[in-house]
């Protein structure tokens, strides 16, 4: 990630992120599949991100930032776990299983005020 400073602490932010999600399937898809031994779903990708924030150092070396916003845009899909696709039987819910997985896979998250704590030597 690059941090483009304008003046002494404000910067913008570029760079690259991964993305690893991991879901598990509910009670209500649970009690109409036969088979329940894999109950869930795994997503990873990496895509771009930018933002906006904040940096501070001391003298001492500790370092304070915030990131007032940083939205995350999904570029490419890295991996997808989804056997459990296999163990849902009822055509709805394979419709519901398989919308939430695109939904992770495509749509951009964001991070609102990002804290992070350092220490510099």
């Amino acid at each position: 990630m690059v941090r483009r400073y304008v003046g002494n602490s404000f910067h913008f932010i570029l760079g690259g992120f991964k993305n690893d999600f991991h879901g598990e399937l509910g009670d209500r898809i649970l009690k109409d599949m036969t088979d329940t031994s894999i109950d869930d779903f795994r997503v990873q990708g990496i895509g771009f991100t930018f933002g906006l924030g904040n940096r501070w150092q001391w003298n001492n070396g500790f370092t304070l930032g915030i990131d007032w916003f940083r939205l995350n845009v999904p570029l490419f899909e890295k991996k997808v776990d989804n056997e459990v696709l296999k163990n849902i039987n009822d055509n709805n819910d394979l419709r519901i299983v398989k919308d939430a997985i695109q939904k992770v896979k495509n749509i951009p998250t964001f991070v609102l005020l990002g804290l992070s704590l350092g220490y510099s030597f």
